[in-house]
C-alpha cells in the first residue's frame, strides 16, 4: 500500500518522481498512506505477543536486532543514492545521515535520509513505552498502561499538544492500542473492559485518521475522501476484531514466511531510491508501469539481498552483544 501511494501519487503531487504520472492509478494510490495505519495496529498485536515471559532486556535486544541492522544499510546506501541521482530536495547533508542513524533525528531537529523513516520514530518511542511498562510488570497492568494512553489521546484530540504528540505518540496511541487490545482479547479471553477500550481505541483512531480532512486549510487541496478513509480504518478494525475473536486464522506458508522477511527492507529502501530510479526510467521514455514494475522488482531483489547478508548475520551478534537470552526464548515478531 505504501509503494503504491509513493510511486503512483505522492511522488508526482510533490514533484519527486515526473514518471509517476498513471492518471486513474493515483485515485487508488492516494488511500495508500493508510498502510502505515494498518502498519501500528499490527505493531501494537505482535508487540504484545513478544512480550511474553520477556525482561526489559530481551525486549531492548529483540527489538534493536530487529530494526537497526537493515536500518544502517539503507541510510547510508539511501543517502548516496540520491546524492548520485542529484534530487536536491531529498539530499541532506553527511552529518545529519549520520544522525539519522540513531533512527530518530527527530529528536536532534535533523530531516529523514528518507521520508518514510518518520513511521520508524514512531515505532521507536512506543517501544520504549512498552519497555518502561515491562518493569513495571506490563502483563498484569497492560490495560491500565492502554487505558491511560488511550486517555492521553483523548485529550490531544481536543486540544493538541506539540509534547505529548513528540514524545508520546499520542496521536499514534488510538491503532498501537486497538491491535494490543485485539491480542489480549485473543490471548487472555474476553471482558467487558477490553471490549470497551478497544471500541474507544477504534472511535479515536478514527477521529486521528479524518480530522485532517475535516478541517483543512484555505486553499488547500483535499486529495482523500474522509467517507473513504473512514471505511478502509473501519475494515481495519473489523479484521483485528475477527482476529481476536478467532474468527481468522492463517496457515503457515511460505508466502507468508518471506513477506515477513522482506516487508521491512523494501519499507527501508522503496521511496527515495525509487523515485530516483523512475527518474532515470522516464528519462528512458520507458511507461509508467513497466517503470514502476522493474523498479518494485530491484527494490524487492536489493531488499533479499539486506536480509541475507546484513539482517540475518548482524542480528543474533548485536542481540547477543546486548545480553539478550539466546534466541528462541523470547518470541519476536514483527
Amino acid at each position: 500500500m505504501v509503494v503504491f501511494f509513493h510511486y503512483a501519487h505522492r511522488g508526482a503531487l510533490d514533484g519527486w518522481s515526473p514518471a509517476a504520472n498513471p492518471s486513474g492509478l493515483a485515485d487508488f494510490a492516494r488511500y495508500g498512506y493508510l498502510g502505515v495505519h494498518l502498519f501500528f495496529i499490527i505493531s501494537g498485536f505482535v508487540i504484545f505477543l513478544s512480550v511474553r515471559n520477556a525482561t526489559v532486556r530481551d525486549f531492548f535486544a529483540s527489538r534493536v536486532s530487529r530494526l537497526y541492522p537493515a536500518y544502517w544499510v539503507a541510510v547510508p546506501l539511501t543517502w548516496a543514492l540520491v546524492n548520485f541521482f542529484d534530487l536536491p530536495d531529498l539530499q541532506v547533508s553527511w552529518w545529519e545521515m549520520l544522525v539519522n542513524l540513531t533512527m530518530v533525528p527527530h529528536w536532534f531537529g535533523v530531516p529523514y535520509v528518507d521520508g518514510a523513516y518518520w513511521s520508524l520514530g514512531v515505532e521507536l518511542q512506543f517501544y520504549i513505552l512498552v519497555g518502561v511498562a515491562l518493569k513495571f510488570d506490563l502483563d498484569r497492568r497492560a490495560e491500565w498502561f492502554l487505558a491511560g494512553w488511550l486517555l492521553l489521546a483523548f485529550a490531544n484530540g481536543v486540544r493538541p499538544m506539540y509534547p505529548v504528540e513528540f514524545w508520546l505518540a499520542a496521536n499514534w496511541a488510538p491503532l498501537f492500542t486497538l491491535g494490543a487490545l485485539a491480542y489480549r482479547i485473543k490471548s487472555h479471553g474476553v471482558s467487558a473492559w477490553r471490549v470497551i477500550l478497544m471500541a474507544c481505541a477504534y472511535l479515536l483512531a478514527l477521529w486521528y485518521g479524518i480530522k485532517p480532512l475535516l478541517f483543512i486549510k484555505p486553499g488547500q487541496e483535499l486529495h482523500q475522501n474522509p467517507w473513504v478513509v473512514a471505511a478502509l480504518l473501519s475494515l481495519f478494525a473489523i479484521i483485528f476484531v475477527a482476529i481476536a475473536f478467532g474468527r481468522i486464522r492463517m496457515k503457515r506458508h511460505a508466502v507468508f514466511y518471506w513477506a515477513g522477511l522482506l516487508t521491512y527492507p523494501v519499507y527501508l529502501l522503496h521511496e527515495y531510491i525509487g523515485y530516483g530510479f523512475l527518474s532515470l526510467l522516464h528519462q528512458k521514455s520507458l511507461g509508467f508501469v513497466p517503470s514502476v514494475l522493474l523498479v518494485f522488482a530491484g527494490v524487492v531483489l536489493a531488499s533479499w539481498a539486506v536480509n541475507r547478508w546484513a539482517e540475518k548475520p548482524l542480528a543474533p551478534r548485536l542481540r547477543q552483544a546486548l545480553g539478550a537470552k539466546p534466541f528462541g526464548r523470547i518470541r519476536t515478531a514483527g
